[in-house]
């Protein structure tokens, strides 16, 4: 048997201390964890704002580059269509001179040449002239013919002046690609 000395008021004082002393406790816990909690919260969030702003100044400076690049490709685009119509002209070019002088050594001594009308468009020439006779205008054609800058010649009329007596002739042909 126990005996107990302890007055009903003071145990339940005492009761009423033990609880209140088990509820601080579980709200100092509580209060230790939301605070951790909240410290943890605050730190995440702070570290994924600093890494979202972060990762923002990456995206706008591979933005930048990115124009920059397209700038450049655009520019190079340009310089290549640039260079493209050079070649295109280089190639279309036709060095007269060299026609000319060609022409020149396919006339035997009786032709004389009267014009040489050309076009780069359509890459022909026509040549008229007078010769002593058709011997010397089939010689011209021949030699135009044999020539590599010429192809497609064409031998179109050849009449006889009486007042001069010497034949006129007209010949066309096409001017080869000269590299």
């Amino acid at each position: 048997m126990t005996i107990n000395l302890i007055p009903p008021k003071i145990k339940k004082q005492r009761k009423a201390e033990n609880i209140l002393d088990r509820i601080l406790s579980y709200f100092g816990i509580y209060l230790a964890f939301f605070c951790f909690l909240f410290v943890t919260l605050y730190i995440s969030e702070t570290y994924i704002r600093n890494s979202i702003a972060t990762t923002n100044k990456q995206i706008e400076e591979e933005n930048r580059k990115i124009a920059e690049f397209k700038d450049t490709e655009e520019s190079i685009k340009q310089i290549n269509s640039k260079l493209k119509n050079i070649d295109s002209i280089e190639n279309e070019k036709i060095y007269w001179s060299l026609l000319i002088d060609s022409i020149a050594k396919s006339s035997p001594e009786n032709v004389q040449i009267k014009s040489i009308t050309t076009s780069s468009e359509s890459n022909t020439i026509s040549i008229s002239g007078y010769a002593v006779n058709r011997r010397e205008i089939a010689k011209i054609k021949d030699k135009m013919e044999d020539s590599k800058y010429f192809k497609n010649v064409n031998f179109s009329t050849s009449n006889y002046d009486e007042a001069k007596n010497n034949f006129t002739f007209n010949i066309s042909c096409t001017i080869e690609a000269i590299k």
